[in-house]
């Protein structure tokens, strides 16, 4: 079964190589460059997972999550895509409603293993 992604990043070489790879793996893949697309392509596209970063034009990640869980709830898996890797940074990502934190550049294989979490709902 091939498990709907959402990538929300301004960094179009970024967006574009993560998409890439998680296609190979065998993901579906929709994306988006700034926060207001990204929310209304998750709330429209309901993906089962979706790699956001923090820094977005527009509304910035925190916003798109805390909007993903006001709107759909908890079952869709957030994680945080961010450069700023400290523990409040962590801390910060969690309370606005991501299940996890990444620093980026977040390695194929800790990408892989975050997403695994798809197949044990």
């Amino acid at each position: 079964m091939s498990h709907r992604i959402l990538i929300i990043e301004d960094n179009e070489d970024l967006r574009n190589t993560l998409g890439d790879a998680l296609e190979m793996m065998g993901y579906d893949v929709e994306t988006a460059p700034d926060g207001p697309t990204g929310l209304q392509t998750a709330l429209a596209h309901m993906p089962e997972a979706a790699l956001v970063d923090i820094g977005l034009p527009g509304i910035d990640g925190f916003q798109v999550a805390q909007g993903i869980r006001q709107s759909l709830g908890k079952d869709m898996l957030l994680v945080a895509l961010s450069g700023y890797g400290q523990d409040s940074d962590r801390e910060r990502a969690l309370q606005a409603g991501f299940n996890t934190h990444l620093t980026k550049p977040a390695s194929i294989s800790v990408l892989r293993k975050t997403l695994a979490q798809l197949d044990l709902k």
